[in-house]
């Protein structure tokens, strides 16, 4: 059973309401790292649907549910977009090498997808004909 179900337009201003949303209904359940972590998932997750799946075209929807799982929350997020590229999730990578001076001359952009797998304890994606299905799981600490 869902704890939290919306259907928005896929644009920019909606990604906060989203996140504020998320950590919400995600709020009886985790502490609060885990809760910014879950925010965090959430804003990026959802921005890079808006950004690179739909382009920044008007017109796309955004589905966010959460729900209880046995130790923690999922969260899933089902686009209409273009689907991301085949095992780019897994691909997705966090550059922490100990050398401040290569961190602080990496690009901004780039990062959203290792910060999703970074934040989350389980991620999965499924592109499909009836949208593109990004699944974060999150467990209590």
């Amino acid at each position: 059973m869902a704890l939290l179900t919306l259907n928005v337009d896929g644009e920019l201003n909606q990604v906060a309401p989203i996140a504020v949303a998320v950590r919400g209904a995600c709020a009886p359940f985790l502490d609060e790292e885990g809760l910014d972590a879950v925010e965090l998932a959430v804003v990026e997750a959802a921005t890079n649907v808006i950004r690179h799946g739909y382009g920044g075209r008007p017109g796309g929807r955004l589905s966010v549910s959460v729900e209880q799982v046995p130790d923690g929350v999922a969260v899933d997020l089902v686009d209409h977009a273009e689907p991301m590229p085949p095992r780019l999730l897994e691909a997705a990578e966090m550059p922490l090498p100990g050398d401040p001076d290569h961190v602080a001359g990496l690009a901004e952009s780039g990062w959203g997808l290792a910060l999703i797998r970074l934040s989350m304890d389980e991620v999965s994606y499924r592109p499909g004909p009836d949208g593109n299905w990004l699944r974060m799981i999150k467990r209590r600490a």
